[in-house]
Formats: structure tokens, sequence, C-alpha cells
């Protein structure tokens, strides 16, 4: 454990442990984000995971700045606390184009201890709802109050090592014999 932090990277501490990251230091803005995941707590700076630490119960407090020394100038802008929700969100939008959705069929890799949830919503109107939680594998998902035009949103819940691969998403139509009204698939980054 360093005394100090690296004057040529960034530092992070967890506890009262130090860390020097692997990200140099840069002049300007850098975005560091900490991610709760319900099992993992994950640190990121300019979008690199610079650490990962078993966590249960959340954090009590993030702290950005020196808080043992009194010199240096910091700047903070645009500091965001999000509602914890765990899991990472694939989100498509309007999918259905005026036809009424019936159901969502997931296909979904899930690695061991690994799952997902599906929500829907009318397009672009009100909050998400609930249609199936702690899925594993492939499913076909009836949807009870249908709308014309539908978002649906997956959440991905990993176990720190893994995570569940959309493979293709499919909204069916009111009928069950319809043809797919549309698919997601996901793009390759």
């Amino acid at each position: 454990m360093p005394d100090r932090c690296n004057s040529t990277h960034y530092c992070y501490r967890i506890n009262s442990n130090r860390y020097n990251s692997s990200v140099a230091r840069a002049t300007g803005w850098t975005p560091f984000k900490y991610v709760f995941n319900g099992t993992y707590m994950n640190g990121y700076i300019n979008d690199n995971l610079v650490f990962s630490v078993a966590e249960t119960t959340g954090s009590n407090a993030v702290v950005v700045g020196n808080l043992w020394s009194s010199s240096g100038i910091s700047y903070y802008d645009d500091v965001l606390v999000y509602e914890s929700i765990y899991g990472n969100f694939t989100s498509t939008h309007n999918w259905t184009d005026g036809n009424v959705t019936g159901s969502i069929i997931a296909n979904i890799t899930t690695p061991d201890n690994t799952n997902y949830s599906i929500y829907y919503r009318e397009s672009g109107i009100g909050d998400y709802v609930p249609l199936a939680s702690n899925q594993s594998g492939n499913g076909t998902f009836s949807i009870t109050t249908r709308y014309q035009n539908t978002d649906a949103r997956v959440q991905l819940f990993g176990n720190g090592t893994v995570s569940p691969e959309i493979e293709k998403l499919t909204l069916q139509g009111e009928e069950p014999e319809a043809p797919p009204i549309t698919e997601y698939m996901p793009q390759p980054q």
C-alpha cells in the first residue's frame, strides 16, 4: 500500500488502503463513476474499470478530492447520484410502429449464477413495468396490458466475472401465431 498517491496516475482508497490506478492524470475534465450492482462496487476513471470490490450492502460514502491535504485546487461539475438499480440495462424504444404487442420473446445466454429481468411500457410514457424477474435462459413473456407502441428494457445481472448476453429480443404481435413485429439484435461494438 503506497503512503502517497502517484503524482502521474489517479489513485483511490478503499477503507484505509490506498491504490494507484493505471489511468494517467490529465488536465481537463475527468469522469469518475462508481457503480454498485448488488454484488460488487466497481470504480471507473475515464470509463476504465480501476477496481472491483466484493460488496453486498453498497457504500455509505463516496469522497472525491484529497481529505488529507489543505493545498491544491479541485473543480467539480455535474455530480450526479442515481437511484440504485442493480444490473446493466439494454433499452429499445418504439419498436412496434403501431402494432399491438402481445409478448416479448427473449433469447439470452445466461452463464451460471447470472440472470435477467424484463420491463416494458407504452412508448415514451410513464415508468417501466416489471414483466419477468430473475430469469435464466430463453423465454416467452406475455404482456397483459398491451400497447400499440412498446418500449422494452432488459436488465442483465452478472456475477462479477461474466454477464448474460442478449442474442435476440422479439416483440410478438397480439395473436400468438402472428409473425414477429420487430426484433432487436445487439450490434458488435
